[in-house]
């Protein structure tokens, strides 16, 4: 009887996870096989096999050990810390362990990769490693590193980025950070690799070597460079026997496949040990409390898994449901990474294999008949964690569609997280092909080139797109199934039609995530917008849908996979509903304006977090002067957004730019309003919101605001952010007169009205001082961790290298509130003085909105080699710039002493240097004080300014100019504060 016992081991790198299989119950023999494991996700493709090849030489008489090296499978580490010498390292003292503890043989199962390692291990122990059995061996590192690099080339075909595997390799030899399939290969690991080639590999001369190669047909015969290896070692005297056994190439297809002649033929090759029987293990099983390996039972099979437990027990858990050609680590790792985040979190995880996948026993069923794993997963999960009482199912596209399929008829689970759903028909698949793959490649410049140079197969093309036109013209009536179980059919109906019924008969609250470059989303997707009793389903408040817009089918880089578990966490984490919100928001995506729309982007997006389900109403995108798609994808996919109609006086309804001053007031958007209130009062019929919320600084948002409240009954909160009339704002006229006609309705009618800087709210507490104080209350403004983390993850290692010191100002400078006028001026005595020059010294000023105005100054000045009036850009360019920046530039006068420019609380997130040009008693000065910055100089001060930046940009050289702690910084991120708007919502009902 074989025995299969998964564990972690001790290694000079730490913990690796191993699987041991043994000849008989609770004992070893003394002749061991160990497996050299695969390269990234060719191990994901093998392990079922190698597993099938474990177990029948174990039934032969052997033990086996299937390690994972540091930083892959279920071991210890991160790949990109990893290198070719640990690795031999850890597995040298694997076999120096076996020696010791009484093992007199251990032989070698290399596969591809592995079998690069083998050798150097043989020399080491020659005599105890006696037979070498290596199946399609790996010749050169340099080549199998190349055809890896070649993933990232091949994946960024149709994108503008064109990179080359030359390319490639050399940023890796230059220690940036390369990531490829989801991996971060690191230098050392390269260049090691590159190094090591079969054919110059020594071998002990009574090594007997096994070459096993696969092929379509057995007549094929061995590749020529692997005979020119055989040659090689059998001139030194070593033994080889060589083969072609006929089977698919398991390590590279799309799909699981079995090699059963493989399999056997490495039995013949291996033979009958003569072993005898160890009194015990030779290698002990180490202590790791936070991932406990484990089996269990499963229809008389069994099954491998490993759970992740917090430091504290918790009551809710997450199973790992696996699907496709992986197994319960995932692709690049994904579930081993999420599960360990999560567990951090408080979480615990269990990830396991069904049945027929990775170091599971039994036959492969097909995702859609795991139902009986699924529930032995569960009842070992809450076996092995006392605590728990529920459990989330968290499936990626099969695996996704098999937990759907599950979830209702199992009272313990309460929670499912989709991604990429798996809804496959032939019909579904070639519309999404038409729809996104074609279309894309033939809007593609890249395409056209190499149509014209005749890079590109036309008739096989052709002949390919007339397949699919077919395809879509035809009504499928059966469902599709993924390739790995299409020897089961059935006659139900079509799988996403089976899927909507089952989500409709779930009570569970789901996340669904799509991502926007996978075809598979896009079929889920076209899925439900075709059905519309679907879209209805997923309409209703249990489902959260988010879209990730640029990743892949399996988020492979590190910024999708921490969005998908940021994601992950929040919706397991959420807080029961505590209603639902209207938000007014003139500012919206895709709106491309400065850090204005940031506010009301970051509530919609994590009120849900605070549990508050809301809707946005906004303008039509016409009714934009400006418009950038960048930030769309930010937009939750789940969030309801009505974009009502609305015009610019001044673009649409003016006769040769003139128009009637009454047509502008309270501003050129009040066409907006008859729009608005239309859409807003049919939004909360369909949702029933508990609260109105709208936001400033376009006046008209305020009037739907006020109109919604006055017709419907419904709290109100304004957000008037910063003042809406001062003694000299608006200037007299009618304007002026709207205004605070507008303001005294506003604040007289509205359940509470919130201001971002303290002085705005003492202002208007003494303004109307017939109101309760606590009516007006202070929400500053912030950053959004998740978008500034999937900037730094993108920045360029090379950034900061630069021998030339980068200052930055991000944003307009008015004429008047922040003039920059005394800043020139000091600027060009510090080039006159020689503190800074153009050699050494870069100040760039984006997006001003005035640069008509500033350029004749600064070039009147002779400092136009030096201050750089830059256009405006993508939010998140600014933002890398931000953070690329030797120091930022703040620009204020002493007329917005009770303002706070929102740009200042990225600017604290940047961790950057920063220069205020402010009154050292306004609230931007306090701000920054109270965050420990002293580089604070009066804007209409040159004398103090020119001293100021002396000292500032000496401060910045000497790399001794103070950043904000991450304590300080971290109160101002916006999902933070937007539990204060939610807190404040949850008032209003009161």
């Amino acid at each position: 009887m074989v025995t299969q016992t998964p564990l972690f081991l001790d290694v000079p790198s730490g913990q690796i996870f191993a699987t041991i299989f043994t000849p008989q119950q609770a004992t070893c023999t003394d002749h061991w096989v160990i497996c050299l494991p695969p390269f990234a996700e060719e191990m994901n493709k093998s392990r079922k096999i190698i597993r099938d090849q474990a177990e029948r030489l174990s039934q032969q008489g052997y033990s086996v050990l299937i390690p994972d090296l540091q930083g892959t499978g279920d071991s210890v580490g991160d790949f990109s810390n990893s290198s070719i010498q640990q690795w031999q390292d850890d597995l040298k003292a694997l076999i120096t362990a076996l020696k010791v503890n009484g093992v007199k043989q251990v032989d070698i199962l290399a596969v591809r990769m592995g079998a690069l390692l083998a050798p150097p291990l043989a020399m080491s122990f020659p005599d105890l490693v006696k037979r070498i059995v290596l199946w399609q061996p790996a010749l050169s590192g340099e080549q199998l590193m190349t055809q890896f690099l070649r993933i990232r080339v091949a994946a960024n075909m149709l994108s503008d980025q064109k990179e080359t595997v030359k390319e490639l390799r050399a940023a890796i030899l230059e220690d940036k950070e390369v990531e490829v399939a989801g991996y971060r290969v690191p230098k050392a690991f390269l260049s090691q690799l590159d190094e090591m080639k079969l054919s110059t590999m020594e071998l002990p001369h009574s090594t007997r070597i096994g070459w096993f190669e696969v092929a379509s047909s057995a007549e094929k015969g061995l590749l020529l460079p692997s005979k020119k290896v055989i040659e090689n070692w059998t001139s030194t005297q070593a033994s080889v026997t060589a083969d072609v056994v006929v089977g698919e190439p398991f390590w590279a297809a799309q799909e699981l496949v079995t090699a059963e002649a493989l399999i056997e033929r490495t039995c013949v090759e291996f033979g009958t040990p003569a072993s005898a029987l160890l009194d015990a293990m030779p290698v002990n099983a180490a202590n790791n409390e936070q991932e406990r390996p484990l089996t269990f039972d499963c229809a008389g099979q069994r099954l491998v898994g490993v759970i992740h437990t917090p430091s504290v027990p918790a009551e809710q858990g997450v199973v790992v449901v696996v699907g496709g050609p992986q197994y319960r680590v995932g692709s690049h790792r994904q579930f081993v990474l999420l599960a360990r985040d999560l567990a951090a979190a408080g979480i615990p995880v269990m990830r396991f294999d069904y049945r027929g996948m990775g170091d599971a026993a039994g036959e492969l069923r097909g995702f859609e008949y795991i139902e009986d794993d699924i529930a032995a997963a569960i009842d070992s999960f809450m076996e092995a964690c006392p605590a728990l009482k529920k459990v989330a199912l968290w499936g990626l596209c099969d695996a996704a569609t098999a937990a759907a399929f599950y979830a209702p008829k199992d009272d313990r689970v309460d929670g499912l997280i989709m991604l990429n759903p798996w809804v496959r028909s032939e019909a579904g698949e070639a519309q999404a092909y038409l729809k996104h793959y074609y279309l894309q490649r033939f809007t593609s410049k890249d395409f056209w080139q190499k149509l014209l140079s005749g890079d590109v197969r036309v008739g096989a093309s052709i002949k390919s797109l007339m397949q699919k036109v077919r395809s879509v013209s035809k009504r499928s009536d059966v469902s599709g199934a993924s390739d790995q179980e299409s020897q089961v059919q059935t006659d139900a109906a079509p799988l996403a039609v089976r899927l909507e019924q089952a989500l409709d008969q779930a009570t569970q609250n789901t996340l669904i995530v799509c991502s926007g470059n996978d075809l598979t989303a896009k079929e889920f997707e076209a899925s439900v917008d075709s059905s519309g009793s679907f879209r209805t389903l997923l309409s209703k408040p249990q489902f959260v849908r988010q879209k990730l817009a640029s990743a892949d089918h399996t988020f492979s880089s590190q910024a999708w996979r921490a969005q998908v578990q940021n994601w992950t966490s929040g919706f397991l984490q959420r807080k029961p509903a505590a209603g639902k919100a209207l938000l007014v928001a003139y500012h919206y995506p895709p709106v491309k304006v400065s850090s204005g729309l940031q506010r009301s982007l970051a509530f919609s997006t994590y009120l849900s977090d605070h549990g508050w389900d809301c809707s946005v109403l906004s303008a039509a995108p016409c009714a934009y002067e400006q418009t950038s798609s960048d930030q769309l994808k930010d937009i939750p996919a789940s969030l309801k957004v009505t974009r009502a109609l609305g015009f610019d006086t001044r673009r649409h309804l003016s006769f040769k730019g003139r128009y009637l001053e009454v047509m502008a007031l309270p501003d050129r958007w009040i066409s907006w309003l008859p729009f608005a209130v239309v859409a807003g009062l049919w939004r909360i019929w369909r949702d029933k919101p508990s609260v109105i919320w709208s936001t400033y600084p376009i006046a008209t948002a305020h009037l739907i605001g006020l109109a919604l409240s006055k017709l419907t009954g419904l709290p109100w909160v304004a957000d008037f952010r910063d003042s809406m009339t001062e003694e000299t704002y608006p200037a007299p006229g009618p304007k002026r007169r709207w205004f605070l006609r507008i303001e005294q309705w506003v604040i007289n009618r509205c359940t509470y009205a919130v201001f971002t800087t303290p002085s705005a709210v003492k202002m208007y507490q003494e303004r109307y001082p017939h109101l309760p104080a606590e009516q007006f209350v202070l929400l500053p403004n912030g950053y959004n961790e998740a978008i500034i983390k999937q900037v730094e993850e993108q920045l360029s290692s090379s950034a900061g290298t630069s021998s030339k010191r980068r200052y930055v100002h991000s944003g307009v400078l008015y004429p008047s509130e922040r003039d920059p006028q005394c800043f020139f001026k000091a600027v060009a005595r510090l080039k006159r003085a020689q503190v800074i020059s153009a050699d050494d010294t870069e100040i760039v000023l984006r997006a001003t909105g005035h640069d008509e105005l500033f350029a004749p100054m600064i070039e009147s000045l002779d400092i136009d080699d030096i201050i750089t009036l830059a256009p405006s850009v993508d939010y998140r360019l600014a933002l890398a710039e931000m953070m690329e920046a030797d120091g930022l530039l703040i620009f204020q006068a002493a007329n917005c002493n009770h303002q706070i420019p929102a740009k200042v609380y990225e600017y604290f997130r940047a961790r950057r240097p920063i220069c205020a040009l402010t009154d050292p008693a306004g609230d931007t000065a306090t701000l920054l004080k109270e965050a420990g910055y002293q580089a604070i100089y009066p804007l209409d001060d040159e004398d103090e300014i020119y001293t100021g930046l002396a000292k500032f940009f000496n401060e910045v050289e000497c790399k001794q100019a103070y950043i904000a702690n991450p304590e300080v910084v971290g109160q101002y991120s916006r999902q933070s504060l937007t539990g204060d708007l939610a807190a404040l919502f949850s008032r209003c009902m009161k």
